[in-house]
């Protein structure tokens, strides 16, 4: 998906910079500048989701990697295996043998 959108050239430089990382605060600061001023709406995600898919904002994931062209029955595939995943919690002292998944009544 990242190979994709990079080959396409629609990641904003911002999500991977490879220059300083004081960049990718700065464009954040003058995106939001720009909003205010102009009283426009907007939005601005940057999440390293690495390792953390209980943290995703799940319609807002899905919309921006189907902009980088991933197909919705793709991305419907994805959200529903991440919404069905056993989570575990992983300290310093190693992982827990307790685990919360995702019910009809309290989803992730």
């Amino acid at each position: 998906m990242m190979g994709l959108g990079i080959t396409r050239q629609i990641i904003p430089q911002s999500q991977y910079t490879k220059n300083r990382a004081i960049e990718a605060a700065i464009v954040k600061i003058l995106l939001f500048d720009h909003l205010r001023i102009n009283k426009q709406s907007g939005a601005f995600i940057v999440m390293d989701l690495m390792n953390c898919f209980d943290r995703m904002a799940h319609p807002i994931s899905s919309l921006c990697i189907q902009r980088l062209g991933v197909s919705p029955q793709i991305t419907q595939c994805m959200i529903q295996t991440l919404c069905q995943m056993k989570h575990f919690i992983r300290t310093a002292y190693g992982d827990s043998q307790w685990s919360y998944i995702a019910t009809k009544n309290k989803p992730l």
